[in-house]
């Protein structure tokens, strides 16, 4: 009698090189996402509010209701993940690698809609760019809702202030003599998230110069390798 899926063992993400590559992801998304959409946030969504907030000050000029939509969008996404994450955790062994080839499936609708609807150096009609970040901001709000549900124990790889926070703290206490084991694993793990999100955002701004709208792919092909590091079964002994 075969396995069924939700017996099989699903093998765990190693968290250094996993949290490594998922704050990349969204440093390119973010950044690339800013320079191709004009001035949209696609990870950092609540950056919108500033920049909606601005436009309607005068200072910057329009955008005001695809900025708006796009929270909406992003938290529609965030409770639809969580939903189906806590309905797959009841029937498979882990939700995680359905999760992120979902990512996957929308940083791909991002590139998809990005290469139809976008217009190289011409700024696309409201209606085009919120078709087309939307993509991206679901993409993001699934990897928001999956470190919150599947992955806990990480530190969260879409959002860098709480990680920035962390990490200058645990520095001023080591930098006054009072640094313990404790406080030099949190400035590590601290550290490597930073790192990523750093190098994923010089990756996009480079990749959106160089390659435009079809600068999605890179992050897209990450994703699917993360996913599939974490869908392979766990090899049982003899």
């Amino acid at each position: 009698m075969q396995q069924s899926e939700s017996k099989i063992a699903r093998r765990e993400l190693p968290e250094r090189p996993a949290s490594f590559a998922l704050s990349a992801v969204s440093g390119f998304v973010d950044t690339a996402g800013f320079i191709l959409l004009q001035g949209v946030f696609t990870s950092h969504v609540t950056g919108n509010l500033v920049l909606a907030g601005a436009a309607l000050a005068g200072t910057i000029t329009g955008g005001v209701g695809v900025r708006v939509s796009l929270l909406v969008v992003f938290v529609a996404s965030v409770g639809a993940t969580s939903a189906i994450s806590r309905w797959l955790g009841t029937r498979v062994s882990s939700p995680v690698p359905l999760l992120l080839a979902a990512e996957a499936i929308w940083l791909g609708a991002f590139l998809a809609t990005g290469l139809w609807l976008g217009r190289g150096p011409e700024a696309m009609p409201e209606r085009h760019l919120l078709v087309v970040a939307s993509t991206a901001v679901v993409a993001m709000g699934i990897q928001n809702a999956l470190m919150r549900e599947q992955l806990k124990a990480y530190l969260p790889t879409t959002m860098m202030t709480g990680n920035t926070t962390q990490f200058t703290l645990d520095l001023v206490t080591i930098a006054r003599g009072m640094g313990t084991p404790p406080i030099h694993a949190s400035l590590r793990r601290t550290s490597i998230v930073l790192a990523g999100f750093l190098t994923g955002a010089a990756a996009g701004a480079l990749a959106a110069a160089k390659l435009g709208m079809g600068s999605p792919a890179i992050p897209m092909g990450v994703v699917v390798c993360i996913a599939w590091i974490a869908g392979r079964p766990v090899r049982s002994g003899p």
